[in-house]
């Protein structure tokens, strides 16, 4: 019998506790990098086949491994085949189920106070556009909840972000593709100006100081798949990244998916120039742009279209 543990680790992914080889059902374990967290690891075992396992948090990463050694009948790439099928039929149901848990929560939690006085908020001076807060203090207080959305703005999953900046999407949902609209809803005609950037606070920033809809992608990563649906639904829309400007890193990541959405999608190209100011902290984006400066530093910076 193969070490799932060991393959499992081999993906990064390690596990705490013994796997029951005799059972196909769902087996939950902690990870060694969260000995006293939450269940987040999983694993489906095919038999003596192979097995899929991940994180819960990332649905976009659930690698299914299958055992090379054994000689592979007709039949047994018959089953394989089949197995694969039903692997992707269960993440399916295990997403849409995450999907209705998450809008469910979404639908149950609004506060009557102005959520603009959130703790995030105000380090971000940002009004916080489309998001809510939370109803009740029991175990989680001066939280945002921004509503993550795909093309077509239908409801996929809930953006949880908390004072200190940590943010996480809700279990089991995923970001890829999906995005946050600072907008309200869009006919396909449109041929005004969409802006594309990365985080929830960057598109606040933007969207204050410039007025056109803005469109989220989450991260840099996400940034060319939304772009790249944006100007297939939109055709006559003005796509604008608005990419952010990490120049303190090894690469550049903001300005790498940014050029590369630009090259997609015939979009222009904006970033943030942080020359004159209090660099200390590092300043990346728009939003830490309005921080060491104003809103119409934004605004004027937003006109510049770079290469």
């Amino acid at each position: 019998m193969f070490d799932i543990k060991a393959i499992m680790a081999s993906y990064g992914f390690h596990i705490i506790g013994e796997v029951n080889y005799n059972t196909e059902n769902c087996q939950r374990f902690r990870s060694v990098h969260k000995p006293h967290g939450e269940k987040d690891l999983f694993l489906f075992l095919h038999g003596d086949r192979g097995a899929t396992f991940g994180d819960w948090h990332d649905p976009s990463n659930w690698p299914t491994w299958w055992n090379k050694s054994n000689k592979l009948t007709i039949n047994d790439l018959k089953d394989r085949i089949e197995y694969l099928e039903e692997v992707k039929i269960r993440k399916n149901e295990m997403r849409l189920i995450a999907i209705e848990r998450a809008f469910n929560f979404w639908e149950a939690n609004y506060v009557s106070h102005y959520i603009d006085q959130n703790p995030y908020a105000l380090k971000k001076r940002i009004n916080t556009y489309y998001a809510r807060g939370i109803n009740h203090y029991r175990y989680i207080r001066d939280i945002l909840l921004i509503p993550i959305a795909d093309i077509d703005m239908q409801f996929k999953s809930v953006q949880i972000i908390k004072a200190n900046g940590f943010k996480r999407l809700w279990k089991g949902t995923s970001q890829k593709g999906n995005m946050i609209w600072l907008s309200e809803k869009l006919e396909n005609d449109y041929s005004g100006s969409i802006r594309i950037c990365e985080g929830y606070a960057t598109g606040c920033s933007i969207y204050e100081a410039i007025g056109d809809p803005v469109v989220c992608a989450i991260n840099a990563s996400n940034l060319v798949n939304v772009a790249v649906q944006l100007r297939a639904k939109f055709v006559n829309a003005k796509l604008k990244i608005c990419a952010d400007n990490d120049q303190w890193g090894k690469e550049n990541v903001g300005l790498k998916y940014g050029k590369e959405a630009l090259m997609r999608t015939g979009a222009t190209l904006h970033y943030p120039d942080f020359s004159g100011v209090d660099i200390s902290t590092q300043p990346t984006d728009f939003n830490d742009l309005m921080c060491l400066t104003n809103i119409e530093a934004v605004e004027n910076q937003l006109i510049l279209i770079r290469k």
